[in-house]
């Protein structure tokens, strides 16, 4: 009960959100079409990454399917777009880990402390 209330807590913290302006490569490689709902449009990103591999980008530790979200590598404040090359797959410990930041940046923190490991 209290972890599948702290995992809803998380998905609404950390949910992975689409642009309003889809990039049309990406649609092009998931065959997916403009109009399509949001949310089938999520899972055939999440289904194409966990195709690539289901490591975490940061710690590079194998997961299952739910314990992985997807991420920006650039963050799209920081103009990072919705296209396949900058989306990955991160388990729960590096999303936070992470924040909304750079994987650049997480990865000088990760260095400077391995404590996001324990």
């Amino acid at each position: 009960m209290i972890k599948e209330r702290f995992r809803q807590k998380f998905d609404e913290r950390y949910e992975f959100r689409l642009s309003k302006e889809l990039d049309p490569e990406l649609l092009e490689k998931l065959q997916a079409k403009a109009d399509d709902p949001r949310g089938h449009i999520v899972d055939l990103i999440k289904e194409y990454l966990i195709r690539r591999g289901r490591n975490c980008a940061l710690c590079g530790q194998h997961f299952n399917r739910r314990e992985l979200s997807i991420d920006h590598r650039r963050p799209t404040n920081e103009d990072g777009r919705d296209n396949i090359e900058n989306l990955q797959l991160l388990c729960r410990k590096c999303v936070q880990f992470k924040g909304h930041g750079t994987m650049l940046d997480a990865r000088k923190r990760m260095r400077a402390t391995k404590k996001h490991r324990e």
